[in-house]
Order: C-alpha cells, then sequence, then structure tokens
C-alpha cells in the first residue's frame, strides 16, 4: 500500500509538470520540419561557391601564354578552397541544428523505443561534440556544452511506468535549454546570408560576369573573314563560326549565367528568412511548453516556418533544374 502511494504521487508530480498531448506534438513538428531542411542552406551557399569558380574561368582561353592561362586556373582553384573554408563556421552551425532537430524528433516520438536506431549515448554525444568544435572554431565557450546528454539520460530514466509523462518532462527541459543554442546559430547563420553571400557575394560576382562578358566579346574578331581565324576557347568547346554567331553564343551562356546568379540570390533570401522563421518558432515553443497547456490550432510560427521552407524547396529546386537541363 505504501509503495502504491508513492508511485501514485510521482504520476501526479509528473502530470502536473508535463506537457500536454499537443504540446510534444508542436514540438515533434517542428523538429521535422527542421530536420527535413538543414541541408539547403549550405548546399545554395556552395552552389554559389562553384559558380564563382566557373565564372573566373571563363576567360581562361583569351590569356596570351600558357603560364598566364595556368596561373588563372591556380588562383580560381585557391579562392574556392579559401571560400570552402570560410564557410566551416555555417557548416557547423548547419550540423548542430539538425543534430538537434534528429534528437528532439526522437525524444518526441511516438514510440519512443522503436524511433531509437542508435545508442542513445550516441545521438546526445553528437550533439555536444558538435557544439565543443564550434567553440573551438570561435574560439570561445559561448555554446553550452551538455545539453546532448539530456538524450542519453531521457533514454536511460524513460521507463515503461509513465513513459508518457516523462518524456514530456525531457522535452520540456530540452527545448528550453537548447533555445539559447538554437538563436546563436540561425543568428549566425542569417547573418553570414546576409552580410555575405546577398550583399557582397552576390553583387561582386555580377560585376565580375559583365567583365568577364565585355573581355570575351572585345576578343572575338567580327566582321570574320576566315573562320580558321576565329578559334576561341570558351568554357571547353572550340568555336570555329563567324564573329556574330560567337556572340550569339557568348551573350547566350553569360545569360544563363547571370540567371543563375539572380536564382542564388533569390535562394539566399529565402533561405534567410526560414532560418529567422526558424528562430521565431523555437523561441515560441520555449515558451509555450513552460506550463501545460492544450494547443486548440496550429501555433501560427510553426505555420509560418513551414510556409518559409516551401518557399527554400521551390527556390533550390529551381537551380536544380539549372543543373539538369
Amino acid at each position: 500500500m505504501r509503495n502504491f502511494y508513492y508511485y501514485l504521487l510521482i504520476l501526479v508530480i509528473c502530470n502536473a509538470c508535463a506537457l500536454s498531448k499537443s504540446q510534444v506534438k508542436a514540438v515533434n513538428q517542428f523538429a521535422k520540419l527542421t530536420e527535413s531542411y538543414s541541408a539547403y542552406p549550405k548546399a545554395i551557399v556552395e552552389e554559389y561557391i562553384e559558380l564563382n569558380h566557373d565564372v573566373r574561368l571563363m576567360d581562361i582561353g583569351t590569356f596570351s601564354s600558357k603560364e598566364k592561362s595556368w596561373g588563372q586556373i591556380v588562383s580560381a582553384g585557391d579562392n574556392r578552397d579559401a571560400q570552402l573554408k570560410a564557410i566551416r563556421e555555417l557548416d557547423l552551425s548547419i550540423k548542430i541544428i539538425d543534430t538537434y532537430a534528429q534528437n528532439l524528433k526522437v525524444l518526441t516520438s511516438e514510440d519512443f523505443y522503436k524511433s531509437l536506431d542508435e545508442p542513445s549515448e550516441k545521438l546526445g554525444n553528437n550533439l555536444d561534440t558538435l557544439i565543443a568544435r564550434y567553440n573551438d572554431l570561435k574560439g570561445d565557450q559561448g555554446l553550452e556544452i551538455g545539453i546532448g546528454k539530456l538524450i542519453g539520460k531521457a533514454v536511460l530514466t524513460i521507463g515503461k511506468t509513465f513513459i508518457k509523462a516523462k518524456q514530456a518532462k525531457f522535452t520540456k527541459e530540452f527545448v528550453q535549454k537548447a533555445d539559447p543554442l538554437i538563436g546563436t546559430v540561425t543568428g549566425n547563420i542569417e547573418k553570414l546570408l546576409h552580410e555575405q553571400v546577398v550583399s557582397q557575394w552576390i553583387p561582386s560576382e555580377t560585376r565580375n560576369l559583365k567583365n568577364k562578358h565585355g573581355k570575351l566579346f572585345d576578343s572575338i574578331s567580327f566582321p570574320a573573314t576566315d573562320e580558321s581565324d576565329l578559334k576561341i576557347t570558351f568554357g571547353r568547346v572550340d568555336h570555329y563560326r563567324s564573329g556574330y554567331i560567337l556572340r550569339r553564343d557568348l551573350g547566350q551562356e553569360v545569360s544563363d549565367r547571370y540567371l543563375k546568379i539572380l536564382k542564388l540570390e533569390t535562394s539566399a533570401k529565402a533561405v534567410a528568412k526560414s532560418i529567422k522563421e526558424l528562430r521565431t518558432a523555437h523561441h515560441k515553443l520555449a515558451k509555450e511548453v513552460k506550463r501545460k497547456k492544450k494547443f486548440e490550432e496550429a501555433i501560427p510560427e510553426l505555420v509560418k516556418l513551414g510556409s518559409a521552407l516551401s518557399d527554400v524547396y521551390d527556390a533550390y529546386n529551381s537551380l536544380s533544374k539549372d543543373e539538369t537541363n
């Protein structure tokens, strides 16, 4: 009888501090939305880096010597490597968000144990390892390490008795502790996209493309008297056609690249907006799980996040079509 009252007391306490089913479901929705999208920000930035490398090599056939041509190739490659290294912070930030979302999805799963496809310690350790690497890269200890341990603790603590109440309790703790983390990494991603990609890289690429177009345009003899004199290497194709056809083809290829720059700008802005909505939605969840309540309708911030992510998918799919056409 004494044990019965003891367990009854635990049940009352757990239910009092736990979350409602609709609250746990809302957190799970956030996790699924975030996990399915996390690859896009880095992919879009990498698309820009590859385009930048391509544009730098557009006029490779106009150099007067093989030494100058080789120097341009090396310079373009070095610049590409430098840009890829420069986005390490973005890469780590995205991995932190993705790993957090995976942890959160497991924690809020309807069938908690079946959703565990790897040891509980690994789930949490992966997140904490990424946070430690991020702190090392930034040269400070700005992000709290140890949040991931909550997942391992949850797996070990949640038993078949009162599992829903315990699951809700750990969900609440995990979301609230992670809110500063999400705020920091999403802020960094948004800053990189706005201050570098949209404000600097895209305008610079447009100017660079214009300069390359002018140089190539002027290098084509016009009007042509002998097609054999009009050999010019553009991209990787040798053209032996009259000057006006070469200039037309040049215009088309430059136009294709310019359209891709515009699509990259649209994509970067869409990702920046979605990152902001992600941060807002998570902060809203952190506030809403402080007390147990029932959600009668969808959280507006989650709806906005879903809409913003849809824009990201559309923008990236538009870029992908360029690659396949």
